[in-house]
Parts: structure tokens; sequence; C-alpha cells
């Protein structure tokens, strides 16, 4: 996620690059994460927002006490593509990559390398191929589902185009009234 739309993406003021809300991980108590997707479902049926990303960002600006975010990584880690385009690569060998997989006394383990934490759970974008990671964890990676990836992307970026004219509707309406409007004066005078 970007910050730089602070009234749409909310983020922790902590100096970090992950101080910002992901609706891939949740953890809590099961009444408090039923009563969180409640007023979720509720602000949904109010706003439309179509995205659920945003729609936890809208929840965090309005109640920010209720949602400790993992800016350390030490319960999560969000995984990003170090590599690759829309299908990139999560690559611990990149330097950029923020994390590295390293033996421990029971197997390998992640560590993420800014915060010297070892998160428990790994989250990763729809097309992300986790499979370099994964072999170093010693699990078999599932197939990247291509067809998927695609609808979820496009689906992403219609999104915001909806958002955007859903934004701009009153002026596109004020607009075509007025093209009308010419197109009309235009046609009475060459007529």
């Amino acid at each position: 996620m970007s910050n730089n739309k602070k009234n749409i993406i909310a983020y922790n003021s902590k100096e970090t690059d992950y101080n910002r809300l992901c609706t891939g991980l949740l953890a809590g108590y099961a009444g408090n994460l039923l009563a969180l997707f409640k007023d979720l479902k509720k602000i949904e049926e109010e706003q439309h927002i179509g995205n659920d990303q945003i729609l936890l960002n809208v929840y965090y600006l309005k109640y920010p006490a209720s949602i400790r975010l993992d800016y350390r990584c030490e319960l999560f880690q969000n995984l990003w593509r170090t590599s690759g385009g829309l299908y990139g690569k999560i690559l611990p060998e990149d330097k950029n990559c923020e994390i590295e997989v390293f033996e421990e006394g029971n197997g390998p383990r992640i560590r993420n390398k800014y915060f010297n934490t070892m998160p428990l759970f790994l989250h990763a974008p729809f097309n992300l191929d986790m499979s370099s990671v994964l072999s170093k964890l010693h699990l078999d990676p599932p197939p990247l589902d291509y067809k998927r990836g695609w609808y979820y992307w496009k689906y992403s970026i219609l999104f915001y185009i909806k958002l955007g004219i859903r934004f701009y509707l009153k002026e596109l309406v004020f607009l075509f009234l007025l093209l009308l409007a010419l197109l009309l004066i235009i046609i009475s005078f060459s007529g």
C-alpha cells in the first residue's frame, strides 16, 4: 500500500516500511474479530467501497485505538515482490528482499532483516511467486493461478476507475449536459 493518500490509506506514524494496514493477516479474539467484521460490513453497505484494504483503512481511521499494527513484523510478515512484473518473485538472496531464511536448531526460519524479528505468519499478495522461500523452508509451493491473478488485477484497476468515476460523476454529468447544449446550439445555427 502507498501512504500518499492519507485520507484513504491509514498508516502508523512509526518510521518503518511496515506502517500500513493489510487485510491479508488479522488476529484477535473471536468476539472482537466478529464485531470488527460486522462493523466492516456496515461500512461497506453504507459506502460501497468494494475493496477490503480500503475498507479496513476507513475503519482504522475512524477507530484507531481498536487495531494494533504489527509494524516490527514480530507476528506477521507481509512479503512483497523483489523482482518481476505482475507475477513477481520474492527472492531471499536479493539485497532488496526484506527477509532472509536461516537454519535454526529445529529447521529453517524466516527473519526480518530490518528488525531482526522472526515472524510466525507469512502473507503475500495473490500473484507473488514464493517458490524460492517455500523451498528453503522445505515446503512444496502450490502452483500460481494465473487466470485468477489476472482477474484480481483487472478487478483492482477497475475498482479505482469506478472510484474515480463515482467521485467525478457530478462533473461528468455537468460536462455531458454542457456538450449536449453546445451540440444543440451548433445544430440549430447550421440548419
